[in-house]
């Protein structure tokens, strides 16, 4: 939880926010506001099914028990007991840390902590660790009927390994130079060079325990579906051998990140942000500080080695949500992976 507020009003501001935190109400009418919201969401797929095409991928990868990748469906209901339950079980004071950034004393600071904070008490027991993970995932094809649909959305990703700061710097820009909605190798095939998409790119899905993933997506005209999913295969294939990423393409995505980390820290809160990314990662408070010498150390044959690995076009899942009568013969000739043929709440039909 985050909040801003005028320097005079941070007490009170303390003051409603420990409220907030640890007397929570729920009040049924918002609790039905939110089951709205939920049910809302589910029929948004089946208004435009391309928007479910990266939830879809979720689905695939990590599987329908994985929570995240749970699919909003017309049925959802969560009662106001089980969110006072979950509060109660993991909004405890166990393993939080409280965050200020801006013009604060120390110790005002730590009066206002001591005071709406310091007595802050939970019977529950701190919740485990989250485990969850996903070690592989076999490649599949997952396509989804959008009849009439003039555009077909694709979405394409894998699974990486956990979270490594040593490797953080080399990974990020071989994604940049894979999968940059500017200047990554997708878009400017895709768009740039045939204008078959308004744009096709994406990144790493970073989560500081357990696997990750690469996810890319866009959409592109109708007639040209298995044309584009036949580019990005080769893209992604020619990256381990044909043609790896060159030294001035990662010079490029490399200055275009030092030269725009230090607009990104013109507010005051990109630094809070910073400083919780640190804690959530485990890493020091001044990573940040850092960022323009891990970049500069990353060497071409690094980069090229992780996107060689990282980026296998045999390990990637498909989702295609389109026109089926027109797209699904030519799509399925192409043998990207086993293919099943889904509805949007991720139901395998056939």
């Amino acid at each position: 939880m985050n909040w801003s507020v005028a320097r005079d009003r941070l007490a009170p501001s303390f003051a409603l926010v420990a409220d907030i935190l640890r007397r929570s109400t729920y009040p049924q009418a918002a609790v039905a506001d939110a089951n709205a919201a939920m049910r809302d969401a589910a029929q948004g797929y089946d208004r435009n099914p391309s928007a479910a095409a990266v939830p879809l991928l979720q689905r695939a990868i990590r599987g329908a028990d994985d929570p995240r990748a749970t699919l909003p469906t017309a049925q959802d209901s969560v009662t106001r007991a089980a969110l006072v339950a979950f509060q109660q079980r993991h909004i405890v004071p166990a393993g939080t840390t409280l965050f200020l950034v801006g013009d604060v004393a120390p110790e005002q600071a730590k009066t206002l902590a001591e005071r709406y904070f310091g007595d802050w008490r939970s019977a529950a027991p701190p919740p485990p660790p989250t485990t969850l993970s996903v070690a592989s995932a076999p490649p599949r094809l997952i396509l989804v009927d959008a009849p009439g649909a003039a555009q077909s959305s694709i979405a394409v990703g894998t699974v990486l390994p956990p979270f490594d700061p040593a490797l953080n710097a080399a990974e990020t820009l071989a994604a940049a130079a894979v999968a940059d909605i500017g200047s990554g190798r997708l878009n400017a095939n895709l768009r740039q060079a045939k204008g078959w998409t308004y744009g096709f790119g994406g990144g790493i899905d970073d989560a500081p325990i357990g696997n990750r993933l690469f996810v890319a997506q866009g959409t592109v005209q109708a007639d040209r579906t298995a044309e584009s999913l036949s580019e990005l295969r080769r893209e992604f294939a020619d990256l381990a051998a044909r043609r790896p990423i060159t030294a001035a393409e990662l010079e490029l995505h490399r200055m275009a990140m030092i030269r725009t980390a230090a607009l990104r820290f013109n507010r005051n809160d990109a630094f809070l942000n910073a400083l919780v990314t640190s804690g959530t990662y485990r890493l020091p408070y001044d990573r940040a500080t850092t960022a323009e010498q891990r970049l500069n150390a990353v060497t071409p044959q690094a980069v090229q080695a992780l996107a060689a690995r990282l980026f296998r076009p045999d390990a990637m899942t498909w989702v295609v949500i389109g026109d089926l009568t027109s797209i699904e013969p030519s799509i399925r000739a192409l043998g990207l992976a086993p293919a099943e043929v889904w509805d949007v709440h991720g139901r395998k039909l056939r």
